[in-house]
């Protein structure tokens, strides 16, 4: 066994001791800010910000641009690095198991938006694609991952995958697309409501949401950008909820928007996924680690 040098275990010691600091930090001004929190709200606040002083300590919360995103990365291998993009107000136990199963041949990493799980609060105004897709440029530079990279985007996340794509595509090696959102649904979804309802849709996708997040204005911003590679590897997951009517607007309009996206590659299709909700990942996710374990073998072969 390889003999540790001084050098060694002087940066262990030196990081070992950081953390024990910010900890120790972290237990005195728990008492003095927690004065007026219930025991229960104060073990609660007092697990988070330990957690917190922790995730910062070993590198899973950088900073980027002000704040901070958590990040977690588990597994290696040669190829493309996957990235998981979360629906809407969700957080990395959305993806359920999935990235666990893939981790076992690339390298996977889950994170979480500004205002979701332990990432930053949010603060200011609404917030578009383009501003996801800065934050994950930033966050991608902060962990270390300089590599191409397949973005596996559920939901909203699926949107927000396309754009980063489009604006970054040489880091891009492919696409798996899990019932994602598409430009045009929003629009098509809000003229099968009427009066109340179509006000207060058009009021949460207009940014009246958890995230902030102004899908509108971020729809515009995917639709005006230039198309994706012809030939990138992509597969997109359309979910087929169990005894749904197959008549049914809102079905009709996901099939049709699903087919589309599936063929904006030549290296593309678009899977039904049957008897599963919109939450594909958790409902069957041994259909969302095939499809990216084939985007992958694609890409690291020279597909992409």
């Amino acid at each position: 066994m390889r003999s540790t040098s001084l050098k060694e275990w002087r940066n262990k010691l030196i990081k070992e001791n950081r953390l024990f600091a910010m900890i120790a930090a972290v237990l005195f001004w728990i008492p003095v800010t927690g004065l007026s929190l219930t025991p229960e709200k104060y073990q609660n606040r007092a697990r988070i910000v330990v957690h917190k002083a922790y995730l910062i300590a070993t590198g899973r919360l950088p900073e980027v641009g002000g704040y901070r995103l958590h990040i977690e990365c588990e597994g290696s291998g040669d190829g493309p690095t996957i990235i998981y993009e979360e629906g809407l107000n969700q957080t990395i136990e959305s993806w359920g198991k999935v990235p666990d199963e893939t981790a076992k041949f690339a390298r996977s990493c889950t994170y979480e938006r500004l205002g979701l799980g332990m990432s930053s609060k949010l603060a200011g105004s609404s917030r578009t694609t383009e501003d996801v897709a800065e934050d994950l440029a930033r966050l991608l530079k902060a962990a270390g991952i300089d590599g191409k990279i397949i973005l596996v985007g559920h939901s909203f996340g699926g949107l927000s995958a396309r754009y980063f794509a489009a604006k970054y595509p040489d880091r891009i090696s492919g696409l798996v697309l899990v019932d994602p959102s598409h430009e045009r649904q929003y629009r098509l979804y809000a003229d099968l409501k009427k009066g109340k309802e179509r006000t207060r849709y058009l009021e949460h996708e207009g940014g009246k949401n958890g995230e902030r997040l102004n899908l509108l204005k971020s729809a515009e911003e995917v639709a005006a950008l230039k198309p994706l590679r012809s030939d990138l590897p992509l597969i997109v997951l359309s979910a087929r909820p169990k005894g749904s009517d197959p008549e049914d607007p809102y079905l009709k309009i996901n099939k049709r928007l699903h087919t589309e996206l599936g063929e904006i590659s030549r290296n593309g299709k678009t899977v039904a996924v049957d008897d599963c909700g919109h939450f594909i990942q958790l409902d069957k996710p041994e259909a969302v680690v095939n499809a990216v374990k084939t985007v992958f073998d694609r890409a690291r072969n020279g597909s992409s």
